[in-house]
């Protein structure tokens, strides 16, 4: 290897540990939401509908859960033959979540969610992915 690919190499990393120290220490939310996409599997980026990839959702299993209206709001299931075990298994769709730019109740927004990283992917709204496929309508 010559002396400049082995500096460009040492360049990228030097960056790249720097980057991941400042997320790590200064703002992890922001750094987890862009790292998201890293290492997307192609089973898992052929159901990301483009233009969503800046929404987010920010509560856990036990959130969704314990929430009240858990039946109305949600719904889950797994990912079949687009599994990955052990990093993509599930997805939720959230009939709360505007982040599609519809209206509540009328399409929900659905998330991959990423065991590794304990957070949700965004891959757009059910008109598009077609998970639920039970009619919903949320009355809010």
């Amino acid at each position: 290897m010559t002396f400049a690919i082995h500096h460009i190499f040492i360049q990228i990393y030097i960056y790249a540990y720097i980057h991941i120290y400042i997320c790590m220490h200064i703002n992890m939310y922001t750094c987890v939401h862009e790292y998201i996409y890293v290492d997307v599997p192609e089973s898992i980026r052929g159901l990301m509908a483009s233009g969503y990839g800046h929404c987010s959702f920010a509560q856990t299993w036990a959130d969704i859960v314990d929430s009240p209206d858990v039946r109305k709001r949600y719904r889950s299931g797994g990912l079949g033959k687009r599994m990955v075990p052990g990093k993509y298994r599930v997805w939720l769709c959230d009939g709360h979540d505007l982040c599609h730019g519809g209206v509540s109740g009328e399409d929900m927004m659905c998330y991959a969610f990423n065991e590794k990283l304990r957070s949700f992917l965004p891959l757009g709204p059910n008109s598009k992915v077609k998970f639920v496929t039970d009619g919903f309508h949320n009355e809010g």
